[in-house]
């Protein structure tokens, strides 16, 4: 028997099935994208995305969703989407009420306005998403996105989750209000920024009002030696908790800049011990800065700064402390501004130089911290001083002595008295004629 004829009937049967569930799907006729400079195709409603969903599973071109569109938008058997989906930057609809892609795990790009529920949570690949929302109860899921390219969220959003977002090759924005407003005016909703996975990130920036920040397993920020116009570092511009901690204590590479504001309270960089990248703090609220880095650029610290440790820095191109409090100096700033200064004048006060002034602030006189709030005796009344209190206690044991070898004299003469007279036992003897009185101790 021939064993093509049994290879073939099972060839077909696993395969035929197969390509057509890997079937690819253009949403325009030349089958190229948007970013090819073809029209991308624009939906109404959910019929005009039907067709994709008889079992087409990659999906090639971008697809606009036009100002009229109401309802749902779901895209069901999808795993793969290599163009965009958007909605115009101004005339947008505000009828979506849903944006669903249950089997999509890779995307270009998504580019929504005010869709109250996102949900994508298989996607584990993306280059572009940007969701911006007005409203404090909308709801965003990517809980299993890994790699992105950029990632802008803008809003109050009740809940984005992005549990599993490691690394950001681009730019990653989170913003309380849209617009991304660094202040924003009291009052305003919060979000809580918490990235328990990004290890990794071009460019970081976290703006607005924020109840919680939390980037534990962040180890790399910046790229070196940047070219391109492209931002690189970290900005944090907080606000909305006097109280809010900031901990990057896994971060040991950091390129770009550093640019922190706001109320933040509790500031740790660490272990990060060498940077190019200029450092830029200014708190509104009472805040501690810690941090391990040995050797930088530009330290520029301001606002209302009660400690700034730096326990093993070493060496600054240049470094600036202004703070409304009189922060200690410690021992490394101490011999790190006394190596900077070319004179007395370039030394904060709070470290030994005169008062700094700030446009707009009045600078108290602080005093030097190396100097005794109390002054210090010479050495010579110091000697003097115990030299008295030796003589003094020489004097008092003489005299104590003298007492009791007189008492012991004075006991053994009552003994042989009249049993019945009132002063036998008595420290001090009966006085008689012949008796001289005991003559006093001066004092």
């Amino acid at each position: 028997m021939n064993p093509l004829r049994i290879l073939l009937p099972i060839i077909l049967a696993v395969g035929l099935p197969l390509g057509i569930l890997a079937q690819e799907c253009h949403t325009n006729e030349s089958g190229s994208s948007q970013n090819s400079g073809n029209s991308a195709l624009t939906v109404n409603n959910q019929d005009d995305l039907n067709s994709f969903s008889d079992g087409c599973t990659t999906l090639i071109g971008d697809i606009l969703i036009s100002s009229t569109y109401r309802g749902r938008f779901v895209l069901d058997g999808v795993a793969n989407v290599t163009g965009q989906i958007s909605m115009g930057s101004s005339n947008y609809s505000k009828q979506v009420t849903s944006f669903e892609l249950p089997e999509a795990k890779s995307i270009g790009r998504v580019v929504l306005h005010e869709v109250p529920d996102v949900q994508l949570p298989k996607v584990e690949s993306a280059d572009w998403v940007t969701l911006t929302t007005a409203s404090s109860e909308s709801n965003a899921s990517l809980g299993s996105l890994v790699n992105a390219g950029s990632v802008h969220v803008q809003g109050p959003w009740k809940s984005v989750d992005l549990r599993s977002l490691a690394n950001v090759t681009s730019s990653l924005h989170l913003c309380s209000k849209a617009g991304c407003q660094s202040r924003v005016p009291d009052g305003s909703p919060t979000i809580d920024v918490d990235l328990p996975a990004l290890e990794a990130a071009r460019y970081i920036s976290v703006n607005g009002s924020v109840s919680n920040f939390s980037m534990p397993q962040l180890h790399t920020v910046g790229v070196e030696n940047q070219t391109t116009g492209h931002k690189s570092g970290l900005g944090l511009h907080l606000y909305g908790s006097d109280s809010l901690m900031i901990n990057l204590t896994t971060l040991h590479t950091l390129y770009g800049r550093l640019n922190v504001s706001g109320e933040v309270s509790w500031l740790n960089i660490s272990p990060v011990a060498n940077t190019n990248a200029p450092i830029y703090i200014e708190t509104g609220a009472d805040s501690e800065i810690y941090s391990t880095l040995q050797e930088g650029s530009t330290i520029d610290v301001r606002g209302n700064v009660k400690l700034v440790d730096l326990p093993y820095i070493k060496t600054v191109d240049r470094i600036n402390i202004t703070s409304n409090y009189n922060p200690p100096c410690t021992p490394a700033l101490h011999s790190l501004f006394d190596s900077k200064a070319n004179s007395k004048s370039d030394i904060p006060s709070f470290c030994g130089g005169p008062s700094k002034r700030k446009p707009g602030t009045t600078v108290p006189n602080w005093p030097d911290p190396y100097r005794s709030k109390h002054k210090r005796l010479s050495g010579g009344a110091i000697a003097g001083i115990v030299v008295g209190c030796v003589c003094g206690v020489a004097l008092l044991a003489g005299a104590v002595f003298w007492w009791l070898k007189k008492k012991k004299k004075i006991g053994s003469g009552a003994k042989t008295g009249d049993p019945t007279d009132s002063s036998v036992g008595d420290a001090t003897p009966p006085y008689r004629e012949e008796q001289q009185p005991i003559p006093l101790v001066k004092r």
